[in-house]
């Protein structure tokens, strides 16, 4: 699929307060290493730790959002529901870079 825009994204849109609660929020789940779909843990695409965020008050803030980018962006996406969020976590040295779901 060919798209005009490949990502939307929002400036200052979430007030700092909101922020650090997502984090605090965050920082509670279970935190594991990081892998690829379908390859695993691999480190020469992807060093970082993520937990998993199903908190309905963060969708009902997130949502909002990706409707509009849906939206403006030009996408018009048939979307109607919510895989798992992911909160990840990057320390010193850690990176998150392209990968595909058959890890190529």
């Amino acid at each position: 699929m060919i798209l005009e825009h490949n990502y939307y994204y929002f400036k200052k849109a979430i007030p700092i307060s909101t922020c650090k609660k997502i984090l605090k929020a965050g920082r509670k789940k279970i935190i594991e290493k990081a892998s690829v779909l379908n390859v695993g843990l691999d480190l020469k695409k992807r060093n970082c730790k993520v937990a998993w965020i199903e908190d309905k008050w963060i969708y009902d803030i997130l949502n909002p959002f990706i409707h509009t980018a849906n939206k403006k962006a030009g996408w018009n996406f048939d979307w109607d529901w919510n895989e798992t969020s992911q909160f990840t976590i990057y320390e010193k040295g850690h990176y998150y870079g392209w990968h595909t779901d058959q890890g190529a």
